[in-house]
Protein backbone atom coordinates (compact mmCIF):
# COMPACT_ATOMS: atom_id res chain seq x y z
CA UNK A 1 0.00 0.00 0.00
CA UNK A 2 1.14 3.54 -0.67
CA UNK A 3 1.46 6.24 1.99
CA UNK A 4 -1.73 7.88 0.69
CA UNK A 5 -3.66 4.63 1.04
CA UNK A 6 -2.32 4.05 4.56
CA UNK A 7 -3.25 7.63 5.50
CA UNK A 8 -6.78 7.32 4.16
CA UNK A 9 -7.26 3.96 5.87
CA UNK A 10 -5.99 5.30 9.18
CA UNK A 11 -8.19 8.40 8.94
CA UNK A 12 -11.25 6.28 8.10
CA UNK A 13 -10.62 3.91 11.01
CA UNK A 14 -10.33 6.71 13.57
CA UNK A 15 -13.29 8.56 12.06
CA UNK A 16 -15.41 5.41 12.26
CA UNK A 17 -14.33 4.83 15.87
CA UNK A 18 -15.36 8.35 16.92
CA UNK A 19 -18.60 8.10 14.91
CA UNK A 20 -19.44 4.90 16.80
CA UNK A 21 -18.68 6.60 20.14
CA UNK A 22 -20.80 9.65 19.24
CA UNK A 23 -23.79 7.52 18.27
CA UNK A 24 -23.36 5.30 21.34
CA UNK A 25 -23.26 8.26 23.72
CA UNK A 26 -25.83 10.63 22.18
CA UNK A 27 -27.98 8.28 20.12
CA UNK A 28 -27.91 10.53 17.06
CA UNK A 29 -25.59 12.55 14.85
CA UNK A 30 -25.83 16.34 14.85
CA UNK A 31 -24.43 18.96 12.47
CA UNK A 32 -21.70 19.93 14.95
CA UNK A 33 -20.42 16.35 15.00
CA UNK A 34 -19.52 16.53 11.31
CA UNK A 35 -16.75 19.05 12.04
CA UNK A 36 -15.37 16.83 14.79
CA UNK A 37 -15.39 13.83 12.46
CA UNK A 38 -13.63 15.80 9.73
CA UNK A 39 -10.95 16.89 12.20
CA UNK A 40 -10.50 13.33 13.42
CA UNK A 41 -10.18 12.08 9.83
CA UNK A 42 -7.48 14.64 9.04
CA UNK A 43 -5.70 13.96 12.33
CA UNK A 44 -5.92 10.20 11.95
CA UNK A 45 -4.58 10.37 8.43
CA UNK A 46 -1.47 12.11 9.81
CA UNK A 47 -0.41 9.15 11.94
CA UNK A 48 1.18 7.07 9.12
CA UNK A 49 2.95 10.20 7.87
CA UNK A 50 4.35 10.88 11.33
CA UNK A 51 5.57 7.32 11.62
CA UNK A 52 7.24 7.58 8.21
CA UNK A 53 8.95 10.84 9.13
CA UNK A 54 10.24 9.28 12.36
CA UNK A 55 11.54 6.30 10.39
CA UNK A 56 13.24 8.61 7.90
CA UNK A 57 16.07 9.44 10.30
CA UNK A 58 17.07 5.75 10.38
CA UNK A 59 17.64 5.58 6.62
CA UNK A 60 21.12 5.02 5.27
CA UNK A 61 23.38 7.91 4.41
CA UNK A 62 23.34 6.99 0.71
CA UNK A 63 19.58 7.49 0.63
CA UNK A 64 19.79 10.91 2.30
CA UNK A 65 22.63 12.31 0.20
CA UNK A 66 20.53 13.09 -2.94
CA UNK A 67 17.93 14.93 -0.82
CA UNK A 68 20.43 17.25 0.91
CA UNK A 69 18.88 16.40 4.28
CA UNK A 70 22.08 14.97 5.73
CA UNK A 71 22.65 16.42 9.17
CA UNK A 72 18.98 17.20 9.82
CA UNK A 73 17.99 13.71 10.97
CA UNK A 74 17.28 14.81 14.55
CA UNK A 75 15.04 17.68 13.46
CA UNK A 76 13.20 15.44 11.00
CA UNK A 77 12.64 12.85 13.73
CA UNK A 78 11.33 15.52 16.12
CA UNK A 79 8.95 16.80 13.44
CA UNK A 80 7.58 13.27 13.09
CA UNK A 81 7.19 13.00 16.86
CA UNK A 82 5.40 16.35 16.97
CA UNK A 83 2.96 15.17 14.30
CA UNK A 84 2.34 11.92 16.19
CA UNK A 85 1.87 13.75 19.49
CA UNK A 86 -0.58 16.25 17.99
CA UNK A 87 -2.55 13.43 16.39
CA UNK A 88 -2.61 11.37 19.57
CA UNK A 89 -3.73 14.29 21.74
CA UNK A 90 -6.53 15.25 19.34
CA UNK A 91 -7.84 11.72 18.99
CA UNK A 92 -7.54 11.05 22.73
CA UNK A 93 -9.47 14.26 23.47
CA UNK A 94 -12.32 13.17 21.21
CA UNK A 95 -12.38 9.69 22.71
CA UNK A 96 -12.41 11.13 26.21
CA UNK A 97 -15.16 13.61 25.30
CA UNK A 98 -17.47 10.88 24.06
CA UNK A 99 -16.71 8.25 26.68
CA UNK A 100 -16.80 10.39 29.83
CA UNK A 101 -20.00 10.42 31.86
CA UNK A 102 -20.84 13.86 33.27
CA UNK A 103 -21.77 14.14 36.92
CA UNK A 104 -25.01 15.80 37.54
Amino acid sequence: MSMTQWSMLSGAIFCTLILFLIIKKTGNLEKTDIGILLGIFVTGSGIPKGLFICYFCFTKYEQLKPTELVGYEKEIFLAGLALLAASAVTIWGAVKQYTTVKDG
